[in-house]
């Protein structure tokens, strides 16, 4: 197991075993209490922004964009780290849910969707969302196996993720109506759409790095403008 996914383990599994003990302790009267209900929102926050910044620095790194400032292996594992940062953020979201008591949720109507009591939809496309980006996140683990050009055509369904959290937060979510989470949404999807662009029309415009030409082939160095190298002509 890498740093990052030792370190997603853990916090996921951190913050669930104190928003349990919590409970079953005594030590928050969460049933007189918001504590559950400001946790859940926190939490869902988070992930939000945690996972905007997992997309946004994915495609930074795919449209090479970072090349020359941060190497290839350091850019894919700060990519690595904020989706399971992300992940985490998601589980306790999910776990706060169960000890709401305005809409008394049951575990099997937080993990299956369209179960919902509340805005069943909405809901149901965070939870979608969420299964999502919990395989895309795993998938970090199975590139060698399904290979390079697999993982990136699986890597897609990062966008159907981004779009699913985005509606599950709009739709659903206690503070869509605040100015401060509607620039959060705006932001992020502005940022999303931009580099999307970038990465699937502009991209071919960002120069690859290419080895130097061998010694001898002084008269192929130059390039035609669809990549093809230039033969020399022949006289005579």
């Amino acid at each position: 197991m890498t740093k990052a996914m030792k370190t997603g383990v853990l916090v996921a599994s951190g913050l669930a075993a104190l928003a349990l003990g919590a409970y079953l302790e005594g030590l928050v009267a969460w049933p007189e209490s918001k504590v559950p209900w400001f946790t859940t929102r926190s939490a869902g926050v988070t992930a939000y922004l945690l996972l905007s910044a997992s997309t946004i620095w994915g495609l930074l790194t795919s449209s090479r964009l970072l090349m020359q400032w941060v190497k290839p292996p350091v850019s894919m594992e700060l990519h690595r780290f904020l989706s399971f940062m992300a992940l985490a953020a998601t589980a306790l979201h999910g776990v706060a849910l169960l000890f709401d008591t305005e809409f008394d949720f049951q575990a099997w109507e937080v993990l299956v969707p369209f179960l919902s009591p509340y805005r069943p939809v909405a809901v149901a496309a965070g939870v979608i969302g969420g299964y999502l980006a919990a395989l895309l996140t795993w998938s970090f683990y199975l590139r060698q196996r399904i290979g390079q050009a697999a993982w990136r055509a699986f890597h897609y369904a990062g966008f159907l993720a981004f779009a699913l959290a985005t509606a599950h937060g709009i739709f659903s979510g206690s503070d869509s109506s605040s100015l401060w989470m509607q620039a959060i949404y705006l932001g992020s999807g502005a940022a999303v759409l931009f580099l999307t662009y970038v990465r699937v029309l502009g991209g071919r415009f960002i120069p690859a790095r290419t080895p130097a030409p061998a010694n001898g082939h002084r008269a192929r160095e130059a390039a035609s403008p669809n990549g093809r190298v230039r033969e020399p002509a022949l006289k005579g």
